[in-house]
């Protein structure tokens, strides 16, 4: 059967658990915020124990494993929602979030117990505190990235970071990125995605 390939016994889950688990993640939100007549389980043990009846209806077109193991998990997890709990996903668990810069930034819900945004940290200048999901009862966690793109800091707290945090950064970065952006003032100033441009 092909659904073997997807059951941890196998021991062959290769592309395809990365797939599971950020479809997973991205649907858990609608255990806390979809319809109180329809909750459904989308933990990973409970989605592997149903296969049958979620999965197996989309590999009937598949005819070699490695169809099976790349796949993409997301339209066969959203059709098990009703049209409100694919509503509510929309709005409590986005796959972007967009920044002060307009930039639309690819929320991560693996890595971590909460969503992650990485994020360089010019491209967040004038926001005072970490955004949040769920009408704001969904906590993210920010990794503030360097201009190359190198993680700085992780961070729950945005106003604590640019309250005691930001000044030994600016000096410590400043240095090397001298083409970048670094104000005193980080709530005050223009969010930036890249170097300024010298006149």
């Amino acid at each position: 059967s092909r659904l073997n390939g997807c059951r941890p016994e196998t021991g062959d889950l290769g592309q395809y658990a990365d797939h599971r688990r950020q479809a997973v993640a991205t649907h858990g939100p609608i255990r806390s915020f979809a319809d109180t007549d329809r909750r459904l389980d989308f933990r990973t043990q409970m989605l592997l124990e149903t296969l049958e009846r979620w999965l197996a209806p989309y590999l009937n077109d598949m005819s070699r494993l490695h169809e099976v193991k790349n796949m993409q998990l997301k339209v066969p997890l959203h059709a098990l929602l009703t049209w409100n709990q694919q509503r509510t996903l929309e709005q409590h668990a986005p796959t972007h979030m967009t920044v002060p810069t307009g930039s639309k930034i690819v929320l991560d819900y693996c890595s971590r117990d909460i969503p992650v945004l990485a994020v360089r940290l010019q491209e967040l200048f004038g926001l005072e505190e970490t955004p949040k999901l769920a009408d704001g009862k969904g906590q993210v966690m920010l990794q503030l990235l360097s201009p190359a793109g190198r993680p700085i800091q992780v961070t729950q707290d945005l106003a604590s970071f640019w309250r005691n945090t930001y000044q030994e950064v600016k000096k410590e970065l400043k240095g090397r990125y001298p083409k970048h952006y670094w104000p005193d003032d980080p709530l005050q100033a223009q969010p930036t995605r890249g170097a300024i441009r010298r006149k």
